[in-house]
């Protein structure tokens, strides 16, 4: 609080609290209206008051419990409250998730799976509260514009996707759910493994072939989205920021962090981004909005992403508009209590050039004297005004008790403005004003607005007006899905128009656009009538239909779906996950025969083969975790019986396939006791047509049913010279149980050879650490011993190091304290040295763009993919310093070396001044900070007097990785821009 009013907060006090409970989690968003507090915190939102004025809560109310309720990331958390101008108050929660119980004994979740993020709204008594929109990740905040529309600027996973504009349309979803996080084991592709979100393209904007049961976002910008404002009319910015948005981009560091500002315009019935630019850089902003006084305020993280336990707040004014009297106007008017002004001084309010006024203003009629109220608003609504303060006469007509508004929001409902019109038929949907059906469908047959009609159809639905639906029909073939904004409205309000009958009666309509109109109304009723469009002509209403009954649980319709694996054309024309989703429907539902015809489909992807196999072999203990989505489908444990039968007939043609295809059978003959020949085995092993790595793993299962032929099989390839790789390495270590002296002569040749690839020979090491032999361990202290006296291959070195630690042996113990004490732990890079060769470039890649703990791709860009807190990558393996030593300081030491632009730095000049920016070139004789105006100073190093450490907010990867990862890295890191091209596609 700033009680001298010299622009500084000089005043604080704890309102309420501690809020510190073994269930509750980050105080995430704070709203006050009329003496309540609302107060979102995991996993309750709470309405808090200071009933006697010392500026302490006494009242402490649970609105709601049952927030958050699975684990997700740190920040993805209840928030985003903001008072709608329809009367309801808007809050939102990241994908932890909701099961919440409602007054009535129900209970409000989201049926397709717990980590979904959501928007949801109630009114101010907390009652009628309901989800609004779904399928989130974590939209910090939310912003209305002038006219009564909500948006949002969602976050990325962090995985090449990217953030997401989002219209929040009501009833729309956007796709996510927190298992995408963590990929899905049926995803064809391990880097950026995102599952559906990636598989089927749910985050990019609108295209063709995108499932229909989402809607796509408006524009894709921004990297860590969090604070969001709208600016309200009259603020000390000056008039070209009016009628804009404000996002926060929070990247971790100042350097790349600060605050965009944008426009959207309407298109159809949707919006499209309109203007784009940077407002403020260079500041580790987390939050924004605007102050009672005019300026813009934001909160100041200063840097990294872990609190500091240091913070600021920023104010920021045109010096010309901050003097505007209409300024200090707003600041006056903000601080009356308006809630008890006469209803003639609130009138003219309605109309304030300033949106805080108007609502201000709005609220307080509607929660007064309702006949003066009444009249008020009304001719507010009436034409002659501007449209802005009209519509909060339609809101306001909305908001008054015992529905008395209703006939003067029919008696809008034909008017000439479509932003009013769109507004009464919203509002009248609101109320389920039964008696505003009949103007709702007159003005459907002559409105030509895409906007009016959206919610003429949702408001339609929501009164069940069954008359309404020819119309409804009409409109979805003329939009032939060109306006998805328009088709979800449409078909949300033919799911309240119409019963799952008549909907399915539709799969023999003409329109194509009609039929797919059809299966989303069924989607929202989750009707297993869904069914009778799997066979449509089109695929993708086939396809459609089959997301809805196998993503959401409790459609009885999953056997239908597995028997389109009947036609395996049609199935091998489906899009990837859609076919996957068949076959594994046949799964669930227990056709094993047609499961198994996938497996030995030669036209079928391999990929999607081994799928196949791996639901044979797991037949009677399913996967709890659905494979395709992700989601949570556990099932009943079941007979294996038909599984072994149909592995049984198919096993013959199974052999003659793609090695991986070989190998994956015998998995699952294995794992079903479906028995294989011993001469199959034996015949398969000497092969030579077949892959070394299959024939490997044949000697491994002959090991495992104890063939008294594997012994001479082993001595006759180990004399081949076409043994080679992973074949002989394990036929070595089986030799090495029964005959240890020539077993580990073989591995040990391998190790010493510089004729056999590095990764081979570390594979070696691996086998000869699993031997149990006191020869072993004596093998292994030499290796050790090699490595200090600096006479075997650095690319071995880690693998030798862990392969003796990890046996114990004494005769390795001397070595590996040679090597501790050469390499002391105080010293932060020579333990690590083994990293620096030997790493696996491809592996490196998966710990770039998976590893959870590390997230790479978070803060770095390689070829279009990733975050941008850091430099980007691409061409790191060509550039000046590129060398396994530079990167592996720089991964477990950030700050060793910062590249200019993605770091700041402070300094005392010699004259007592001090400059602080982002470090953006350093010479021997000059340094140049970017200030946060964007502004180069070049500063001699001869003013310097005092110079702060330039700090990275990158974690040290030490602490993070394992060295195999880290050499991983490195690797991956040095083949960055050597072949032109990144992974990422």
């Amino acid at each position: 609080e700033d009680r001298d009013g010299d622009g500084r907060a000089d005043h604080q006090n704890v309102f309420a609290g501690p809020f510190n409970g073994p269930l509750d989690g980050t105080a995430a968003g704070l709203l006050m209206h009329h003496g309540d507090l609302w107060f979102t915190c995991i996993p309750h939102l709470w309405k808090l008051r200071d009933a006697d004025g010392d500026g302490q809560a006494e009242v402490q109310e649970k609105v709601f419990t049952g927030f958050g309720v699975r684990d997700a990331f740190r920040g993805h958390d209840e928030h985003g409250l903001i008072l709608g101008p329809d009367g309801w108050l808007y809050f939102n929660m990241a994908d932890r998730g909701y099961n919440i119980a409602l007054p009535d004994g129900s209970r409000l979740f989201d049926p397709m799976d717990v980590g979904r993020g959501a928007v949801y709204r109630c009114r101010l008594d907390g009652s009628d509260l309901h989800v609004f929109y779904c399928g989130l990740r974590n939209a910090q905040e939310m912003a209305f514009d002038e006219f009564g529309q909500l948006f949002t600027v969602d976050n990325n996973s962090d995985a090449g996707d990217e953030a997401r504009l989002v219209h929040v349309l009501e009833g729309g979803d956007s796709g996510w759910s927190m298992v995408f996080q963590y990929g899905t084991p049926a995803h064809t592709v391990t880097p950026t493994n995102r599952g559906l979100w990636h598989g089927e393209k749910l985050w990019h904007l609108q295209h063709e072939g995108q499932p229909a049961w989402i809607l796509p976002p408006l524009a894709h910008f921004t990297n860590g989205p969090s604070g969001m404002v709208h600016e309200p009319g009259v603020t000390a910015l000056g008039p070209k920021w009016r009628g804009s948005f404000f996002v926060v981009d929070f990247k971790g560091d100042p350097a790349n962090t600060g605050i965009w500002n944008f426009k959207v315009r309407p298109r159809g019935a949707g919006f499209e981004l309109d203007g784009l630019e940077k407002f403020v850089w260079n500041v580790a902003a987390t939050d924004c909005d605007f102050g009672p006084d005019g300026r813009f305020y934001l909160t100041d993280f200063m840097t990294g992403w872990v609190g500091t336990g240091e913070g600021r707040i920023w104010a920021l004014s045109h010096p010309a508009a901050v003097q505007d009297p209409a300024v200090e106007e707003v600041r006056t008017l903000l601080a009356e209590d308006l809630e008890n002004w006469p209803t003639d001084r609130l009138a003219p309010l309605l109309s304030h050039a300033d949106a805080r006024i108007r609502l201000r203003a709005q609220y307080a009629l509607a929660g007064g004297d309702a006949d003066a109220a009444l009249k008020i608003f009304t001719a507010q609504s009436q034409p002659g005004a501007t449209t802005v303060p009209r519509l909060h006469g339609i809101w306001g007509l909305s908001m008054l008790r015992g529905g008395v508004g209703i006939p003067a929001l029919i008696a809008r409902v034909n008017d000439s403005d479509p932003q009013v019109r769109q507004q009464a038929a919203r509002m009248l949907g609101d109320l389920h004003a039964e008696t505003a059906a009949g103007a709702l469908l007159s003005q459907w047959q002559t409105d030509g607005q895409p906007s009016v009609i959206s919610q003429l159809a949702i408001a339609l639905g929501k009164l069940h007006a069954e008359a309404a639906a020819p119309l409804v029909l009409t409109r979805l073939a003329d939009n032939a899905d060109q306006d998805v904004f328009l088709r979800h409205s449409l078909a949300l309000g033919l799911s309240g128009m119409q019963g799952a009958d008549a909907l399915a009666a539709l799969a023999s309509h003409d329109s194509r656009s009609v039929r797919l109109g059809a299966v989303l109304a069924l989607r929202q009723q989750r009707s297993p009538s869904l069914a009778a469009f799997l066979d449509d002509a089109d695929d993708g209403v086939a396809a459609e239909a089959i997301r809805a009954i196998y993503d959401l649980p409790g459609i009885d319709a999953m056997s239908q779906v597995g028997a389109l694996l009947e036609d395996h054309p049609r199935v091998l024309h489906f899009p990837e996950f859609t076919a996957l989703r068949v076959l594994h429907a046949a799964a669930r539902s227990g056709q094993a025969a047609l499961v198994a015809s996938w497996a030995v489909e030669p036209q079928a992807s391999v990929p999607s083969r081994l799928e196949a196999l791996h639901l044979l072999a797991t037949w009677a203990q399913p996967d709890a975790f659905d494979r395709v989505t992700g989601y949570h489908r556990p099932q009943a444990e079941r007979p294996a019986q038909p599984a072994q039968a149909a592995l049984t007939a198919v096993l013959d043609s199974l052999f003659e396939a793609d090695p991986q295809i070989v190998q994956h059978s015998l998995a699952a003959a294995a794992s079903l006791q479906v028995p294989v020949a011993e001469p199959v085995l034996l015949s398969m092993a000497r092969d030579t047509q077949l892959t070394p790595e299959l024939r490997a793993d044949l000697l491994d299962r002959l090991h495992a049913q104890a063939s008294p032929q594997l012994t001479p099989l082993i001595q006759e390839l180990l004399t081949l010279p076409t043994t080679r790789g992973p074949l002989r390495i394990t036929a070595a270590r089986l030799l090495a149980l029964t005959d240890p002296t020539r077993g580990l002569d073989q591995l040990l040749h391998i190790i010493t050879s510089d004729q056999v690839a590095l990764r081979q020979r570390q594979a070696a090491v691996a086998a000869l650490a699993t031997v149990k032999a006191p020869a072993a361990a004596q093998h292994l202290a030499r290796l050790v011993a090699a490595i200090n006296a600096g006479q075997l291959d650095p690319g071995l070195a880690l693998d030798v190091l862990e392969a003796a630690r990890q046996t114990a042996a004494q005769p390795a113990a001397q070595e590996l304290a040679t090597w501790d004490a050469a390499h002391p732990a105080t010293d932060l890079l020579a333990p690590l040295q083994p990293c620096l060769q030997g790493g696996d470039a491809q592996r490196g890649r998966q710990v770039f763009a998976d590893n959870l703990a590390a997230q790479c791709m978070r803060c770095h860009k390689v070829q279009g993919g990733g975050g941008m807190a850091g430099p980007e990558l691409s061409q790191v393996g060509v550039s000046e310093r590129a060398s396994p030593s530079y990167f592996l300081e720089s991964l477990v030491n950030p700050s060793a070396f910062i590249v200019p632009g993605y770091g700041t730095a402070a300094v005392t000049l010699k004259d007592g001044s001090s400059i602080s920016g982002v470090l953006k070139a350093e010479t021997q004789d000059h340094l140049t900070l970017q200030d946060a105006a964007g502004s180069d100073r070049v500063i001699p190093t001869a003013d310097i007097a005092e110079r702060s450490p330039t700090i990275s907010s990158m974690p040290p990867m030490g602490l993070i990785l394992t060295q195999r990862e880290i050499r991983d890295v490195i690797a991956y890191l040095l083949s960055l821009g050597k072949d032109g091209k990144a992974f990422i596609e």
